[in-house]
């Protein structure tokens, strides 16, 4: 008797481990005035649903007994769709930020949404960090920046990314290092960078082209302070 109870124990917690294995918190973001659009995954058919955030009642329906019903600050401007699950609530607000949630034939569903509100990112532009980049130098070092560092407080999270001469953008942190190994094996044009977050994507504009040839990070010269590339002399 004890082993069974044990054994029907073990499976118990086990069912329930699985469980929260199964939980998925998904991150969703959205800028002031635009919409948000949350897709569950169903491969049920949906007989009803019940959508809540932060607790509070969005949108309810069961099938041959609740018409589509809307709640409070959400009537007029969000879209069930029962078929599906889907939920679209536009004119996002600040104070839509929360959790959201929702139960499906009487479950709750394994997806949640975390949803944030954040801003836009700024068109970027390259910055020279090196206090001497000259034909002696071993590295040059390069930030990507915007002008006013204040705009990108709530624009996170925010992924950089570079453009070295002809190759493809590389993923990485907001600086990079172009070293004399790099330039005595490659003739590199320009350094571009890359700002993007869940909402937006902005590069650096494109470089100003003069008379002069080929990029070299060991004779760098700086332009304006903040600039685009850096071009060696012929």
């Amino acid at each position: 008797m004890e082993k069974q109870i044990t054994v029907w124990i073990g499976a118990v917690l086990l069912l329930a481990a699985l469980n929260c294995s199964e939980a998925q918190v998904i991150s969703e973001y959205f800028v002031v005035g635009s919409k948000l659009d949350l897709r569950p995954t169903v491969t049920e058919t949906i007989t009803d649903i019940l959508w809540r955030y932060n607790g509070n009642l969005v949108a309810e329906w069961v099938q041959g007994e609740v018409e589509l019903l809307y709640y409070d600050k959400y009537k007029d401007r969000t879209t069930l769709k029962t078929a599906t699950g889907q939920l679209v609530i536009n004119n996002m607000e600040k104070d839509d930020v929360g959790s959201y949630t929702v139960d499906i034939n009487n479950k709750a569903h394994g997806q949640s949404y975390d949803v944030k509100w954040i801003t836009r990112v700024r068109k970027p532009s390259v910055l020279l960090r090196t206090l001497t980049c000259g034909p002696d130098s071993e590295s040059c070092l390069f930030t990507c920046e915007v002008k006013e560092a204040d705009s990108l407080s709530d624009a996170g999270p925010i992924e950089y990314s570079w453009k070295i001469g002809e190759k493809d953008w590389k993923t990485t942190t907001n600086d990079i290092t172009v070293t004399s190994d790099q330039t005595d094996t490659e003739s590199i044009e320009t350094i571009s960078c890359r700002m993007k977050n869940p909402v937006s994507q902005e590069d650096s504009e494109p470089p100003l082209h003069s008379n002069m040839e080929t990029f070299n990070a060991r004779n760098c010269q700086e332009t304006q302070h903040l600039i685009q590339q850096c071009l060696l002399f012929p």
